[in-house]
C-alpha cells in the first residue's frame, strides 16, 4: 500500500483528517510527457481508485506506544512520518480523480478544496477573508488564491506559484472502515475493482488489529473485551 503526506506545520494532515481539505497537487515529473494523458498517467504515483495511507508520525497516532511487535516509539517513525509504515496508519484516503494542469489554473473553488478556509466576513468591506492554517497566526487574505499562493510557496520552495509548472491534481475522499470483508461497503464501481477490494480488506484488517481487536484466521471479527 502506498502512503501520502501533507503538511503538519499549516494544519493540512488535520484538515485531510477533518474532511476539510479533499484535493491536492504534486509535481509532474520533468521527464513527463504530455498531451496523451493515458502515458501522462504513467507518470504519476497514484490512480484513480487508490486507497491510500494518510501518513501521520507514530507519536501522533491513538495509540502510540503500542505498535505491530515493537513498540513504535522504537520505530524511525515516531518524530518523522517519512519512515512510518501505510499499512499501520488509522486513516485513509480514496483517489476518485487524477488530472494536470497547470498551478495557476486553479479556480477559488478548487484552492477550498486545498484546504483554504473561509472567514467570517469582516473589515471595511464585509466581505470574506480567507487563511490557512491557525487563523489566529494573522494570516488572513482577500481570496482564496491569494491564500493558495502563500501556501503554496511556503510548503513547496522548489514549486514556486510564479514557476507556474504542471501539476498532478488528485482529488479524494476520507475514507474510514469499520467492518471487515465480507460486511465492508462496497460501491458498485468497487466490485469491479479486484485491486481495490484487496486494499480495503488490508487497511481494514490491519486498522482492526493495530487497535488491539481480533481477527480470526476465517476473518470474523471481535473486540478484544468480547
Amino acid at each position: 500500500m502506498k502512503k501520502i503526506m501533507f503538511n503538519d506545520k499549516y494544519g493540512l494532515t488535520q484538515a485531510v483528517l477533518e474532511g476539510k481539505k479533499t484535493m491536492t497537487r504534486r509535481i509532474v515529473p520533468k521527464d513527463t510527457p504530455l498531451g496523451n494523458f493515458v502515458e501522462t498517467e504513467k507518470k504519476s504515483r497514484y490512480r484513480t481508485g487508490d486507497v491510500v495511507a494518510v501518513a501521520q508520525k507514530y507519536m501522533d497516532l491513538p495509540n502510540p506506544f503500542q505498535g505491530r511487535g515493537t513498540t513504535y516509539i522504537d520505530a524511525a517513525g515516531w518524530r518523522n512520518k517519512m519512515f512510518v509504515r501505510a499499512e499501520d496508519m488509522p486513516h485513509h484516503i480514496l483517489i476518485t480523480d487524477v488530472r494536470i494542469e497547470r498551478l495557476k489554473d486553479i479556480s477559488d473553488d478548487d484552492c477550498i478544496r486545498e484546504g483554504i478556509q473561509e472567514m467570517e466576513p469582516c473589515g471595511e468591506t464585509g466581505g470574506p477573508l480567507y487563511c490557512f492554517s491557525n487563523p489566529h497566526e494573522g494570516w488572513w487574505f482577500c481570496s482564496p488564491r491569494e491564500a493558495f499562493e502563500v501556501l503554496i510557496n511556503k510548503i513547496c520552495p522548489n514549486l514556486t506559484w510564479e514557476s507556474n509548472p504542471w501539476v498532478f491534481v488528485y482529488t479524494f475522499s476520507l475514507e474510514e472502515y469499520v467492518n471487515i470483508l465480507p460486511s465492508i461497503a462496497l460501491s458498485a464501481t468497487d466490485c469491479f475493482n479486484k485491486q481495490t477490494i484487496a486494499n480495503k480488506y488490508i487497511i481494514t484488517k490491519n486498522y482492526l488489529l493495530n487497535q488491539g481487536n481480533v481477527v480470526d484466521k476465517d476473518d470474523n471479527y471481535r473486540t478484544r473485551n468480547d
